[in-house]
């Protein structure tokens, strides 16, 4: 059963007589320690511990010995109750049955002393006191009855060298009522010699009228023994009533089912043997209180930590047990009578948000038994945004990744941050944890989408919870380039710039290099840095590759296929009929239009025409526009080459039929009715062709036989014929 320890003073009121033992140890020839334990009831006793504790010296056969050396005076030593070689302690039962409380308090007398080892025989050590507690309910007069504690040191201690053995600990000081008891009262022998237990009589000793001997024991050894209450059935048999005390006589295993409320004074001893030859024997004597046990009162109570629906009302179930009455109060240590109340489940409303310390006292009602449970309950009407955000923290082998997870949840309150977080990451099944505001996992990327789950918990104890669904792809570095065609440095090559966007596309990422594989008509070529700058043969297809190195360790590569001469600007020009002339030619105007072009990224600056009729003379210009004059009537053949600014040159060359940019004239007749008198009426529209740019001045008809020829004006006429 439960014990608590309490150390007092040496002047506190002591108890009767509890019990107690006497050991030694041989410390060499003719020196030993000695060490008297005594046990007192501090509830209902009248005296302290002795300030001395007497002990006389007696011959093995029992004779008191007179005995005046070192430290013995007249065959007595004094042992002084002090401190520094005096443990005293107070033992308390606790709350586990019904009924008055048990009180013990416990001191130790130890000393060094020297015995002659020429006396050729061994000694008894013995302390007298009376008396026992009157509470006692298998005894006779126990309150004019005392005790001796005694210790024989036989001679072999000084011839061989022995030491006593030592009980391993105290015997609980309740037991519970109809019940088993079990109890180890087992010892330790320094000297390795074996043990035997057996129950035995408590020795009596001193008397009420002379409580505190000053003299030895006149009878002799052994000492007489307390009578046990034969009448009621007690006796060495039966020392406690129900199924009687048995000990095993090989390990001091002590059982025994009681099944009467009392206190019982219990005699156990352990012999000491060597070579089958009873050596010694330790006595020691203890009282057994047997109670009605019951449950210990226990406060308990549930209720959230943190009250985070957005009100200051919180509901609190009582788990008590084993009690009756209770005692709240909201706000401890405060004593505000507003927050105090006796209900069982009370619902309280806090006045305002913030962290309260929540006390309950939960009492048997019985008995002074009380328990009591704290605590501490945030409430707050404040939300918490929960959020997060996941980047590729490092490239590892095989695709595998990892993921880096940072916290990014607000909470509203400013009171309160957000202090943990647990994170759930599902990859198609494969379930990974984390905690912490900041963590990383390792994923694959080959295996899909991963679903993550946040939940996070601020120091006002409230959570909150959010999930995102991650494309793994978009975490991935992406990188590009840009080609740029710079010019010609001569009419054969082209020169062109590559520039790494990668950067750019990767805020999030530092980027560590750069390399470029070039592979053309004129082989394989690599480069290093942000841009690079090459001349090529413009007519050809050529493949770049850019791999870019991230400090994460990631790399990410995109190979592009570029056609250099889509780069190179192109030319062209137009023609317009400006208008016919009187002598059968035409006026003309060819245009270079290699500006309007919207791939062309430099200017023209120069140009060289040559026009050839179809006679075969020959026109040469160095102007943008030429104007011709020039029979209609016929194919020409134009060809123009153009210099740019940046030293590129583009030419075309077109066969132009010149008649086709001449107007056509035409018409179309449609049959509209057919009078009765043979004729038919008609209607003639102009369809005539226009050349761009051209639109009719009039439309004259003339229309009729020969012999009898009209003429009209309009886009169409009407008609009988």
């Amino acid at each position: 059963m439960g014990t608590m320890f309490l150390f007092l003073s040496n002047d506190m009121s002591a108890t009767h007589i509890v019990g107690g033992d006497f050991t030694y140890t041989r410390l060499d020839d003719g020196t030993f320690e000695i060490k008297l334990t005594v046990r007192r009831d501090c509830l209902n006793g009248e005296e302290n511990f002795d300030t001395l504790a007497n002990v006389y010296l007696y011959h093995e056969d029992g004779t008191p010995l007179d005995y005046t050396f070192d430290n013995w005076t007249n065959g007595r030593i004094d042992i002084p109750f002090m401190g520094s070689d005096t443990i005293e302690e107070v033992i308390i039962s606790d709350c586990g049955f019904e009924g008055a409380q048990v009180c013990v308090r416990e001191a130790n007398y130890i000393d060094t002393i020297s015995l002659p080892a020429n006396f050729g025989h061994g000694f008894i050590l013995a302390y007298e006191r009376c008396c026992r507690n009157s509470s006692l309910n298998n005894i006779l007069e126990p309150l004019e009855t005392g005790t001796t504690k005694y210790i024989e040191i036989p001679f072999l201690a000084f011839t061989e060298g022995n030491s006593s053995p030592r009980f391993n600990s105290w015997p609980d000081l309740y037991v519970c009522e109809n019940e088993q008891l079990v109890f180890d009262h087992g010892a330790t022998d320094p000297d390795g010699d074996e043990l035997r237990y057996k129950l035995c009589m408590p020795s009596d000793g001193a008397s009420i009228i002379n409580p505190l001997p000053l003299d030895p024991i006149e009878e002799g050894f052994p000492p007489a023994s307390v009578v046990y209450d034969n009448a009621n059935g007690y006796s060495i048999s039966n020392m406690m009533g129900g199924v009687p005390l048995v000990i095993d006589q090989m390990t001091g295993e002590l059982t025994a089912i009681p099944n009467q409320n009392g206190q019982y004074l219990i005699g156990v001893c352990v012999e000491e043997w060597r070579d089958g030859v009873k050596i010694g024997e330790v006595r020691r004597d203890f009282e057994y209180n047997v109670r009605t046990c019951v449950s210990f009162p226990l406060a308990s109570f549930d209720a959230p930590i943190a009250q985070c629906d957005g009100n200051l009302v919180v509901d609190f179930i009582n788990e008590s047990s084993a009690v009756l009455l209770y005692q709240w109060n909201f706000n401890y240590p405060s004593n505000d009578p507003a927050f105090l109340t006796n209900e069982e489940n009370p619902t309280f409303t806090f006045p305002e948000e913030g962290t309260y310390t929540v006390q309950l006292q939960a009492f048997r009602g019985t008995d002074e038994c009380s328990d009591e449970f704290f605590q501490d309950i945030t409430v707050t009407t404040a939300d918490i945004d929960a959020d997060f955000q996941v980047s590729i923290g490092e490239c590892l082998n095989d695709d595998n990744v990892t993921l880096s997870l940072s916290d990014l949840s607000i909470d509203n309150s400013v009171d309160y941050d957000i202090e943990e977080a647990e994170w759930t990451i599902d990859q198609g099944g494969n379930i990974l944890t984390a905690t912490g505001l900041n963590s990383v996992v390792d994923v694959n990327l080959a295996g899909g989408d991963v679903v993550i789950n946040l939940l996070v918990t601020s120091s006002s104890g409230c959570t909150a919870a959010t999930s995102q669904t991650i494309e793994l792809d978009n975490l991935v570095a992406v990188v590009d380039f840009d080609f740029t065609a710079n010019g010609c440095p001569t009419p054969e090559t082209l020169q062109f710039t590559l520039t790494d966007l990668s950067t750019e596309l990767n805020p999030d990422y530092t980027q560590l290099s750069s390399d470029w594989t070039i592979v053309s008509s004129e082989g394989t070529n690599t480069f290093t840095g942000p841009t690079v700058t090459n001349t090529l043969d413009p007519f050809q297809v050529i493949s770049v590759t850019l791999e870019v190195v991230f400090d994460n360790n990631c790399t990410a590569t995109i190979t592009k296929e570029i056609n250099l001469e889509d780069s190179l600007p192109e030319s062209d020009f137009e023609v317009e009929l400006i208008g016919c002339l009187e002598n059968g030619l035409a006026s003309f105007t060819l245009s270079d239009i290699s500006n309007t072009i919207p791939s062309n990224s430099s200017n023209p600056t120069d140009w060289d025409w040559t026009i050839i009729s179809a006679d075969g003379s020959t026109i040469n210009s160095d102007l943008q526009v030429v104007e011709l004059e020039i029979d209609p009537n016929q194919v020409i053949d134009v060809s123009l080459v153009v210099n740019f600014e940046n030293g590129c040159v583009a030419n075309i060359s077109k066969d132009l039929d010149l008649a086709d940019l001449l107007p056509i004239a035409n018409y179309v007749l449609t049959p509209e009715s057919c009078p009765d008198d043979g004729t038919v009426d008609v209607v003639i529209e102009d369809t005539s062709t226009n050349a761009d740019g051209v639109s009719p001045v009039s439309i004259d008809w003339l229309v009729g036989p020969i012999s009898n020829i009209q003429s009209f004006m309009g886009s169409s006429i009407a008609l009988n014929v």
